[in-house]
Formats: structure tokens, sequence, C-alpha cells
């Protein structure tokens, strides 16, 4: 016959199923917790390289940087041709109005350059472009003068036969090469050429044609 205490004893629940699946809730709920935060963190990066992506095709999509050879004027003039004794003494000095255009949502730097006096093929002069940095959508101008060495000039041997023709053919070339620097996240080089085509006559000392080209090397 069973005590008091017996029966009570006999009467407690037993929790062990119970600690069982309350344990397993808990793992399960966990396990979900981390699973959305996994999800979450990669829709967040893949929303991050989406708008990247778009920036890099629309806003910050790379441009060619431009340089312009605005203007090119007679700065000095001197010249003397003996047609006698096939004596010539020209002595001219060309300013030039550069602008070097940067159409990037970024800077573009760009290191120490030059501009090039040719005449038919021969290097009869060059000036200094210094090196500079032009900001996001920005332009910057400047002035060169080139003076042309005159016994390079007189080593080519049309010097003469166009002095007698009464004008010089002669072209600028300038190079400019640099980096646009997009928030430091990569950089992009590029070089820019710009190529007058110019004719002075002589003994006149003014310019009668000016032809100007840019073209773009990446």
């Amino acid at each position: 016959m069973e005590t008091k205490e017996e029966r009570k004893l006999s009467t407690i629940p037993l929790s062990v199923d119970g600690d069982k699946g309350d344990a397993e809730l808990l793992r399960r709920r966990r396990k979900r917790r981390i699973l959305c935060c996994c999800g979450s963190t990669v829709a967040l990066l893949l929303l991050l390289v989406m708008v990247f992506v778009i920036l890099a095709l629309t806003v910050f999509k790379k441009r060619d940087p431009k340089v312009t050879v605005n203007s090119v004027a007679l700065d000095h003039f001197e010249f003397k041709f003996d047609a006698a004794q096939l004596k010539l003494d020209f002595n001219v000095s060309l300013d030039l109005n550069l602008s070097i255009k940067n159409p990037n949502k970024a800077s573009f730097k760009f290191g120490n350059s030059t501009t090039q006096l040719l005449y038919r093929g021969t290097n009869i002069g060059e000036a200094n472009v210094p090196a500079d940095k032009i900001g996001s959508d920005s332009t910057l101008t400047m002035n060169v003068t080139v003076t042309v060495l005159a016994d390079r000039l007189l080593s080519n041997g049309n010097a003469v036969s166009d002095a007698l023709a009464g004008s010089f053919p002669m072209s600028t070339w300038t190079r400019i090469a640099g980096r646009v620097n997009f928030l430091n996240i990569y950089k992009h080089h590029a070089v820019s050429y710009s190529i007058c085509n110019i004719t002075i006559a002589v003994p006149a000392g003014t310019l009668t044609s000016q032809n100007c080209t840019h073209t773009i090397k990446l």
C-alpha cells in the first residue's frame, strides 16, 4: 500500500523531454538569426557592388582629357634674305595659347611635358609645359613660347627654296601625359596630343594659315 510521500512523488511531472524540446527550439531560432544576418550582409554587399558599377558607368565613367591649341601668334619676327648670296637670317618666336580640359569627376595629374616646333620634319625649337594638377570638370589654360633655332632651320635643305617661295610651313606638336585618379580606388593613364599646322609668310611676317587637331592615346 502506497504511503502519502510515494503518492506525491508519483504526481510530480518529468520534464526531460520538455527541456530537450526547448533547447532544440533555441538552436533553430539561433540558426535562423544567423542565416538572416548572413543574408542581409550578402544583400548589402551586392547592393554596394551594384551602386559602384552604376557610378563607374555613369558619373565616374572615364573620359579623355583634351589638350587644345587655342591660338598661335607671332611673338617675335626677324627675316633677312639675300637671294644673290642665298644668305638667310630667320629669327621667330611663336606664342601658343594652350588649354587642357579634364571632363572627369576626378582629378587629372600630368608630368612635365613639351611643345615642339617642326619644320618639314626637323625639330627647330621646343618649350616646356610644367607639371600640374587639374581638378574635376576643370580646364587649365597657359601660354607657351617657342623660339625657332635658326641653325636647325637652315640645316634643312628646303629653307632657301621656301624663302624664295615666300612661305614657311611649320607645325607644333604638344604632348600631355598623366593619370586620372578616381578616389584612389583606381587610376587611369591617358596621353593627349595636339598638332597645329601653320604657315608663316615672309617677308610680311604673318600667319596665313592655322589648322589644329588633337588625338588621345589610352
